[in-house]
């Protein structure tokens, strides 16, 4: 055989399993599994509804898809957004809830939610505190040797007890151990309160029922 057949016959072979490879890698990626995420369409601020006006479905490969991610419309239709969702995002669980989830909390530049760890408190009177009642938190810097003690927040409205996962706490929960207790102000230096607060103790003045 001339080695100009040679050549000629290496080539086609070369040009076929170059072909037969790139189909087989294509034939690979299209039965890749796909599966449906739904993405925003707009903005949707925090406390608006998600509906069909504002998300779109899109399929992706299984590869790339997160557990968390939502795949069932009627899991995402109609609910809350926890948190601003920004145009383009695929949406997950952990960014939607129901209208009457009982932790959902929108508020304005001027309301704050802070929590204080029952560690830091001693103030037995705390573990009577209800939902709705307004209290002063008085602080007590331990970490100086003077310990002095000041109101750092005035009439501030108790939440409630929430556990180890910033889950507020029910009557039905009255099991589980309560890690800190969630409270709302519109006034005070909370990020004061918040930042110093395992220098020292937490102790509370309640004001009387039906104060508002």
């Amino acid at each position: 055989m001339s080695k100009v057949r040679v050549v000629i016959i290496a080539a086609i072979l070369t040009v076929i399993l170059t072909g037969l490879s790139i189909y087989v890698q294509n034939a690979v990626v299209n039965n890749i599994p796909k599966v449906t995420v739904y993405i925003a369409t707009a903005d949707i601020q925090a406390g608006n509804i998600v509906n069909d006006n504002n998300i779109t479905s899109k399929q992706i490969d299984l590869t790339l898809a997160n557990a968390n991610y939502i795949t069932i419309k009627s899991d995402i239709v109609n609910k809350v957004a926890k948190n601003t969702i920004y145009n383009g995002d695929i949406i997950n669980i952990n960014r939607v809830t129901n209208k009457d989830d009982q932790n959902l909390f929108i508020g304005n530049g001027d309301i704050k939610r802070f929590s204080i760890p029952t560690a830091y408190i001693d103030d037995p009177y705390s573990l009577t505190f209800r939902k709705g009642d307004f209290v002063d938190i008085i602080f007590t810097d331990t970490s100086t040797s003077s310990k002095t003690s000041d109101v750092v927040l005035k009439k501030v409205l108790v939440v409630g007890a929430i556990d180890q996962n910033g889950t507020l706490l029910t009557q039905d929960n009255h099991n589980t151990l309560a890690t800190a207790i969630l409270f709302q102000s519109i006034t005070g230096d909370i990020l004061t309160v918040t930042s110093d607060q395992y220098k020292g103790k937490f102790k509370f003045i309640k004001y009387p029922d039906n104060i508002q």
